[in-house]
């Protein structure tokens, strides 16, 4: 077995193996203290009931959502492919918010309710012009 000391820079007086200074910085910069310790905090919303109208600027926004990001995909250079695949850049849900699954569907409705219920619980009026 080939000797591996070289591949461990050690600190002579203490005998511990030292960080290299890429890490070290890494570590001291709280990036991987914050992506270990991170808890979402979003508004509390359960309160907020949502009228027939908003039930439908919800869906619109949701439809909205998924035609810009679809039009990014595109100007990206992805393709629809039936299933995803990065390295050629091809992506299921690139077609009309109309084909995509319930379950695509509600990626977007999702999203684009909290906006609205945030919004209202924060004493903003939405009102249709």
């Amino acid at each position: 077995m080939a000797n591996r000391k070289a591949d461990r820079a050690c600190d002579q007086r203490t005998g511990q193996t030292r960080i290299p200074r890429q890490l070290r910085l890494w570590l001291r910069s709280g990036v991987f203290l914050t992506a270990k310790t991170y808890k979402p905090k979003p508004q509390n919303t359960s309160r907020v009931r949502l009228s027939r109208a908003m039930k439908n600027l919800i869906e619109e926004l949701a439809r909205n959502t998924h035609e810009v990001w679809a039009k990014e995909r595109i100007a990206q250079g992805w393709k629809y492919g039936p299933k995803r695949d990065d390295a050629r850049k091809q992506h299921p849900s690139l077609v009309p918010y109309e084909k995509l699954t319930k379950k695509e569907k509600a990626f977007d409705q999702k999203t684009a309710g909290e906006v609205i219920k945030v919004l209202l619980a924060m004493g903003y009026r939405i009102e249709k012009p």
